[in-house]
């Protein structure tokens, strides 16, 4: 019967999946294979296997970086070796002056994490871009006119500069009401329409009013 041979179809995969042996999920190991004789385990030349160390934290030209191979020890070890052999990944201890057995190599150093951002002083302590008014923040602005200057890590918001004419640092608006301030490379803003220039020749094209910080208060350049 045609449903029957279905149904016995479907049994032998089934089966078949249930039977499928568990290698064939295991992680792919790394491919870390070097030439005899290699004398480093950092970069590899794809053309020969020859391996080699990085010179500070470069590969040498035509070597392309190796995984982080003895991260992969061998047979479970759930600690680094200090030496690997680079066809089978198993992993073993140095000699006492610091030799590897022969046919395995020196492990690198663990690679290193991100080395975390520097902590400012308003990154610990909150209230010092809120004594500063509500246009200030804690970041570093893509305005550098915005960017106060006393070490503290705040910057002003959009349209308003860093000042500290009156002795303490503080927000204020930008030339030109805020607009074309925040970007250094556009900083003048056409008189007959709200367009951003960038500056030409170091300064502002004809027609239009200079807003970088400093400016006087957006005079208009020469018209045309």
């Amino acid at each position: 019967m045609p449903g029957t041979r279905i149904l016995g179809l479907f049994a032998l995969i089934a089966a078949a999946s249930a039977g499928a042996p568990s290698f064939l999920l295991a992680p792919v190991a790394p491919n870390c294979t070097c030439a005899e004789g290699s004398l480093g385990y950092e970069c590899r030349n794809p053309t020969n296997d020859a391996c080699y160390e990085k010179t500070g934290s470069v590969c040498p030209g035509g070597t392309a970086p190796l995984p982080d191979c003895c991260a992969h020890c061998a047979g479970g070890q759930t600690a680094r070796g200090v030496c690997q052999d680079s066809v089978n990944l198993a992993c073993f201890p140095a000699a006492a002056d610091g030799s590897c057995p022969m046919g395995t190599l020196k492990c690198p150093p663990a690679p290193s994490g991100p080395t975390p951002a520097p902590k400012t002083p308003c990154s610990l302590n909150q209230t010092l871009c809120e004594s500063a008014g509500g246009e200030a923040y804690c970041g570093l602005s893509a305005d550098p006119d915005a960017v106060f200057e006393d070490g503290s890590g705040c910057s002003c918001g959009w349209g308003y500069h860093f000042t500290n004419k009156s002795g303490s640092s503080k927000c204020e608006l930008g030339s030109c009401d805020g607009k074309c301030h925040d970007d250094p490379t556009h900083p003048c803003l056409g008189l007959n329409a709200p367009t951003c220039f960038p500056l030409v020749a170091g300064a502002c094209p004809p027609g239009s009013k200079d807003c970088r910080y400093g400016a006087e208060n957006g005079t208009a350049t020469a018209a045309a």
